[in-house]
């Protein structure tokens, strides 16, 4: 093979993975939003929840790409996230929700659930339901 039909050859395949990416980014499924509990998700109680969470080291992953590490030490939180922030507070719980006093994240309480499959949350800003994973 002479060399300028190796050159065209790598042109042409470098062409083809560029066009690929290019159309796998354009026609990729977006990340579907969950707004519901899964049906049989029911409310914690305060002591089942605390006993759930104490002492135990968590992941959130959200449809916007967004992963969230939760560590519950004591009463403190302490929250990493994907995009590099990260901060401490004091948790607790109350009948089905998780409610959190940080130091610079916005405070308040969240919705959660229980089931089979474990603990789920529902995001503050979006709405969205998430599974928290055991880390």
């Amino acid at each position: 093979m002479n060399d300028g039909a190796l050159r065209f050859r790598r042109c042409s395949a470098l062409a083809l993975a560029l066009c690929l990416t290019a159309w796998g980014t354009a026609y990729a499924q977006p990340a579907i939003l969950v707004q519901d509990f899964p049906a049989d998700a029911t409310a914690p109680t305060i002591q089942a929840l605390e006993s759930a969470l104490s002492e135990q080291v968590f992941r959130a992953h959200f449809a916007d790409g967004q992963q969230l590490r939760y560590q519950f030490k004591g009463v403190f939180l302490y929250v990493d996230t994907s995009r590099g922030g990260r901060d401490t507070g004091r948790w607790h719980a109350r009948e089905g929700q998780l409610c959190f006093d940080f130091r610079q994240f916005p405070s308040g309480c969240v919705d959660v659930r229980q089931n089979g499959d474990g603990l789920w949350l529902r995001r503050t800003s979006t709405g969205e339901v998430t599974r928290l994973m055991r880390d």
